[in-house]
């Protein structure tokens, strides 16, 4: 990292929030949060002054699992966390999913979910707005038609966007079963920027593989809602991101969720069927339940 790179000081520094485990009562060491960088301001602080999230970043966890596009975040900030954290150096990898792992090695593995075998605007396109229905518009017309049509849908149509990025979420769920098949007693962290949404689909499907009820699955979506809101509302503001309403698409609510699992249903009879379309068949669904229940 470049010397004359500002690091914010930390004021500035948004924190860590919606740090908790994954499969609470099923595995003790697979975690999920908002992005994690905010813990590099604190890498020459003492352990007294370290919240729970940051010395989890900074001194305990062994990957890292990156769901942001690299625009995300703040860079410098990022690089200081990979080459500085007190626990190791990390090793990183962007979308590509390494076949082995070294013991003792730290990872970082950045995986743009929304860039990858799939288009955000091709998919509201064919399937929300009608044939024909953009001819004659002019880009300004265009994008107010696509905007519209997302955001009237709030949270659940963002949820159905994320679960058809098939080809990232088959990468997601392969690389934690083989990391975890490798490193067993590894600790894992997953986030986007709030741990909401892109992680949020995520953690809902390995919370389906480990067998949880849809009661419990729908009560742990909805702990962003307090968790992570501001801080989603923050981040789409400071992106300047005017296609996604804050107002809209910040919370984790019911219908968030509720609205994720009837697409499954409804698109594709049910969670196992939808985890075949994607490639994650049988065969993978055991292997990745055998390292997730350690209860």
């Amino acid at each position: 990292m470049s010397e004359n790179v500002e690091i914010p000081s930390l004021e500035d520094v948004i924190p860590i929030v919606n740090f908790r485990p994954i499969l609470p009562g099923c595995n003790p060491n697979l975690y999920r949060s908002s992005a994690p960088e905010a813990a590099a301001a604190k890498i020459d602080l003492s352990d007294a002054e370290l919240e729970e999230a940051e010395e989890f970043v900074l001194k305990e966890v062994h990957m890292i699992v990156d769901l942001r596009q690299g625009v995300e975040g703040h860079v410098a900030m990022k690089e200081k966390l990979v080459q500085s954290a007190l626990g190791g150096v990390f090793e990183v990898h962007a979308d590509e999913v390494p076949e082995e792992f070294q013991a003792g090695q730290r990872y970082m593995v950045r995986i743009d979910f929304l860039g990858r075998g799939g288009n955000f605007m091709d998919f509201i396109d064919r399937n929300w707005l009608s044939p024909n229905e953009l001819e004659g518009l002019d880009e300004k017309q265009v994008f107010q038609k696509r905007r519209s049509s997302f955001n009237s849908r709030g949270l659940a149509g963002l949820n159905v966007v994320l679960l058809e990025q098939k080809e990232s979420m088959f990468l997601v769920l392969k690389l934690i079963t083989q990391y975890l098949e490798q490193a067993p007693d590894a600790k894992l962290l997953v986030h986007c920027t709030a741990g909401k949404d892109r992680t949020g689909m995520v953690c809902m499907l390995l919370q389906c593989v480990a067998g949880f009820t849809e009661e419990q699955i729908i009560s742990e979506y909805i702990i962003s809602e307090a968790e992570a809101k501001h801080i989603t509302a923050q981040a789409l503001k400071n992106h300047k991101n005017s296609f996604v309403d804050p107002e809209i698409m910040s919370g984790a609510d019911t219908a968030g969720i509720n609205g994720a699992l009837s697409h499954l249903q409804e698109k594709y009879g049910g969670v196992e069927t939808y985890l075949d379309d994607i490639g994650f068949d049988l065969s993978w669904r055991e292997r990745l339940k055998k390292v997730l229940v350690k209860l």
